[in-house]
C-alpha cells in the first residue's frame, strides 16, 4: 500500500520520497523504476538508540511538509524523529489487529497518538481495535486497501498463467502469496496441502519469500507434500500468479484488509480465509469464497476442497 500511494501521489503537488529504516528491500527498483528516491537510513538492531538522531537528520535534510509513517516500528521511530526534526504534520498508519502488542507499545501508540494529525487504518475492525485500545475516535480515519484493477484486464487464462510459472496447466492450483513469517502462518498453509491432497489431486503454490521458508520446505518434506508445493519466491506479477490459482487461501493469524484477498477478487478467484482482521470486510462467505473461524484447519481444508470439486 505504500507503494501504490508513493506512486499514485499527483506529482504537481507532491514529491514522494521513501526512507526505510534498515534496507530498500525488493520494491525498491519499483519505486525508482517510476521516479520515486528512495533513502535507506541503515538502522543496526531493535536499540540503536543514535539512530534516532540520524533519521531526524535525514528528515530535516529532506523538509518534508509531511511524514506518513508505516507499521509498528516505523509507526514509532518515524514519529519521534519527525517530531524532532519539527514536521508540521505526522501521520501514521495502523495495517493490521496487532494482537501481539502488550501494554507498553500501547502505552506509546496512546502517546505518539497525541502529536500524530491522523492514524489511517485499513479496515473497520482495525479502527475498532485501535480504538479500544485508547487511540482518539477522531484523529482515525478508514481508507480500505486499493489496488489498480486495470493490471487484472487481460490476462492469460489459467491453463497459459500455469504454464507461464512452470506450473502444471492441467492440476488445481492453490495459492499462498505473502511473506513466510509469523503472521501469515504458512505451515498452516502446508497442513493444508496435506489435509486436502487425501481425498484431492493439486498443487500447491506459494508467492512469497521469508525466514520461514526453510521450515516451510522441512515440513512439507516431513508430511510427504513435498512435490506438490511450489514456491516461487517474492513475485511482482501477482496479476499473472492469480489468473493460474483456482483457489486462493489466507492463513494468517491477523491481518488488517488482506490485499491478497482484494487482488483474488479482482482476478476473479475463489478464496477462502481464516476470520482474521477485516477479512469479512471483502469475502463474502458462500459467494465469493468461504470465510472460516480462526485456528479452524479442518474447516479450511474442507472449504477448499468444496472449491477444487465443484463449479468454479
Amino acid at each position: 500500500q505504500l507503494f501504490e500511494l508513493a506512486k499514485g501521489l499527483d506529482r504537481k503537488k507532491y514529491e514522494p520520497v521513501v526512507c526505510c529504516l534498515t534496507r530498500s528491500g525488493p520494491v525498491e527498483k519499483d519505486l525508482r523504476d517510476r521516479g520515486i528516491r528512495v533513502i535507506e537510513a541503515g538502522k543496526k538492531g531493535k536499540l540503536d538508540f543514535g539512530f534516532l538522531f540520524k533519521l531526524a537528520g535525514i528528515i530535516r535534510r529532506e523538509k518534508p511538509g509531511i511524514v506518513h509513517t508505516f507499521l509498528w516500528t516505523s509507526n514509532t521511530w518515524g514519529r519521534i524523529a519527525a517530531m524532532f526534526a519539527g514536521v508540521p504534520v505526522i501521520i501514521s498508519s495502523e495495517r493490521s489487529t496487532d494482537y501481539w502488542k502488550g501494554w507498553f507499545e500501547f502505552l506509546i501508540d496512546w502517546k505518539l497518538s497525541l502529536f500524530t494529525k491522523k492514524i489511517i487504518v485499513n479496515s473497520l475492525i482495525v479502527k475498532k481495535f485501535i480504538g479500544s485500545r485508547g487511540i482518539s475516535e477522531k484523529k482515525i480515519e478508514v481508507v480500505p486497501n486499493g489496488i489498480d484493477t486495470s493490471l487484472y484486464g487481460s490476462l492469460p487464462g489459467p491453463s497459459q498463467a500455469k504454464k507461464m510459472l512452470g506450473l502444471d496447466p492441467l492440476a488445481p492450483a492453490v495459492g499462498f502469496a505473502g511473506r513466510l513469517c509469523r503472521e501469515k502462518d504458512p505451515f498452516v498453509f502446508v497442513r493444508l496441502a496435506a489435509a486436502v491432497l487425501k481425498e484431492k489431486s493439486a498443487q500447491f503454490v506459494i508467492a512469497g519469500d521469508g525466514e520461514m521458508r526453510g521450515g516451510v520446505e522441512a515440513l512439507a518434506g516431513s508430511l510427504g507434500v513435498k512435490k506438490n508445493l511450489r514456491i516461487l519466491g517474492y513475485r511482482n506479477d501477482m496479476p499473472l500468479v492469480l489468473s493460474a490459482m483456482d483457489v486462493v487461501v489466507l492463513t494468517s493469524l491477523w491481518e488488517g484488509l488482506p490485499n491478497v484477498l482484494i487482488e483474488a477478487g479482482a482476478a476473479a478467484k475463489p478464496a477462502v480465509t481464516l476470520n482474521v482482521g477485516g477479512a469479512g470486510e471483502v469475502v463474502e462467505d458462500g459467494r465469493t469464497g468461504f470465510v472460516v473461524p480462526v485456528s479452524d484447519e479442518k474447516g479450511l481444508a474442507e472449504k477448499v476442497l468444496v472449491l477444487l470439486k465443484g463449479p468454479a
